[in-house]
């Protein structure tokens, strides 16, 4: 069900106002990770056959590795890849658990983190499919740089899902076909 909000976060509407940068266009990915990289020239990863978003063109992958336990010191607890046409097309980050909430304290040292490195952002994004806490867009010409921390709007046994977060890095041309292909 959580797969659901990325859906809803690349299809649905989303109203920004955010701050043009270079540095989203500059370093054509994050960490380990470029655009562009085809799955044979990425290690530790393995294919999420369970997601949604596979499809003819799309492949979605789930990175293993120890390289990136931790980003702005803050503790990941899945980093998952997006192929179109077996090019690396998106980057998600993603913080928190079921177990383990996103803070707000976490939240902040990510997002003062990227705003060091890439520029402060008046933006905010809004979301269908998930209650948005906070979120921020970060936007170049070929790229795209997003920051939320959100949680489900469903309940079970009368308890809210876990609060949790992630940075998504998406190269706008390749997105754009993903989304066309859909």
């Amino acid at each position: 069900m959580k797969y659901l909000y990325l859906i809803a976060l690349i299809l649905s509407g989303i109203t920004i106002n955010a701050q043009s940068v270079k540095d989203p266009d500059s370093t054509g990915g994050f960490s380990i990770f470029r655009f562009g990289t085809s799955v044979r020239e990425i290690n530790d990863i393995q294919r999420d056959t369970a997601s949604i978003l596979n499809g003819k063109n799309l492949a979605v992958y789930r990175y293993n590795g120890d390289s990136l336990k931790n980003v702005f010191n803050v503790q990941v607890s899945e980093i998952r890849l997006m192929f179109y046409r077996d090019q690396l097309a998106r980057i998600d980050i993603r913080f928190g658990t079921k177990s383990r909430a996103y803070t707000q304290e976490e939240f902040n040292q990510v997002q003062q983190a990227l705003e060091t490195r890439y520029g402060k952002t008046s933006g905010k994004l809004a979301m269908s499919g998930a209650v948005l806490f906070a979120g921020f867009r970060w936007e170049g010409e070929k790229g795209s740089l997003d920051h939320t921390r959100f949680t489900s709007p469903l309940k079970k046994r009368g308890k809210q899902d876990s609060i949790e977060g992630e940075i998504s890095f998406t190269d706008k041309a390749l997105n754009r076909q993903t989304t066309k292909g859909m």
